[in-house]
């Protein structure tokens, strides 16, 4: 008995997809390109194969969004410190200059 596993979501770790240039087709939101689905044998190892593979995926899909979370806090965090940089900047061309009130 012969049985087929759907494949994996193709482009899952991709926040947005860029369009490349030459593409005019664009695909519906929420339509999921999946990968070539699996077919063997309904066994225990069959199944515990797949299984594994889906707690694969799904690990590498959190442990990447965590990293994209963590680049995009120090991201913000670097902008923050620049921010705060020009503010003080400025005050301190206010105080030479004699214009800081």
């Amino acid at each position: 008995v012969t049985h087929t596993w759907p494949g994996v979501k193709l482009h899952g770790l991709i926040e947005e997809e860029i369009a490349t240039p030459g593409e005019s087709e664009e695909k519906p939101k929420g339509e999921a390109e999946l990968s070539p689905n699996l077919e063997g044998l309904y066994t225990r190892s069959h199944r515990a194969m797949v299984a594994a593979r889906d707690r694969a995926y799904a690990e590498q899909q959190s442990f990447f969004q965590g990293r994209v979370q963590q680049a995009s806090a120090e991201c913000e965090s670097i902008l923050a410190t620049e921010r705060q940089w020009t503010v003080n900047w400025e005050k301190q061309v206010k105080m030479c200059s004699g214009k800081l009130v």
